[in-house]
């Protein structure tokens, strides 16, 4: 009898732990959905970001479209004309075109590109962005403190791993 009660139990461990696969497979495909919606959110905002990207360099080209307009009336009628008001809008609207490009990405930098290499270090959020800015601070400093420590051990150190030809004449 006692074997028949052991049994039992494992079948109904055995039967348990299948309800628990079946259970995981659902909560498996939920996963599967909110990793398509997300991988077809970043598609789409990547598609909005070059939006963005073609039409502040459509407006830039005509910002200097009219500048350039602008400087012609100047050359024709003197100095004299009122153009002003003009440009103070061309002045706002420029003013908004950066504000507009500060929320979008930019390309690494040189120090960031040799660093890292050309990896896309864009973050959506401001936290993050503010974050990883205080993160790269460090970094720099860090790495500038030690560049800056062995450049005057390397001053005041009477010893040279690498001798230097410009010196051996001395």
């Amino acid at each position: 009898m006692a074997d028949l009660s052991s049994v039992d139990s494992k079948t109904a461990s055995l039967a348990a732990q299948s309800e628990e696969l079946d259970s995981l497979d659902q909560e498996y495909q939920r996963l599967e959905d909110a990793q398509r919606n997300f991988n077809r959110s970043i598609i789409e905002m990547q598609r909005h970001q070059n939006e963005c990207f073609k039409e502040i360099k459509h407006q830039k080209y005509r910002i200097n479209q009219i500048r350039e307009s602008l400087k012609r009336h100047k050359k024709e009628h003197g100095e004299g004309a009122d153009t002003r008001p003009i440009e103070e809008r061309i002045a706002n609207r420029w003013s908004q075109i950066k504000e507009v490009e500060s929320g979008l990405p930019k390309p690494n930098g040189l120090y960031l590109n040799v660093v890292l290499g050309s990896i896309n270090v864009n973050h959506l959020d401001r936290k993050s962005r503010l974050d990883y800015k205080e993160q790269y601070e460090r970094f720099k400093l860090f790495v500038t403190s030690i560049l800056l420590v062995i450049s005057f051990v390397n001053i005041f150190a009477e010893f040279r791993y690498v001798p230097l030809p410009c010196f051996n004449s001395f």
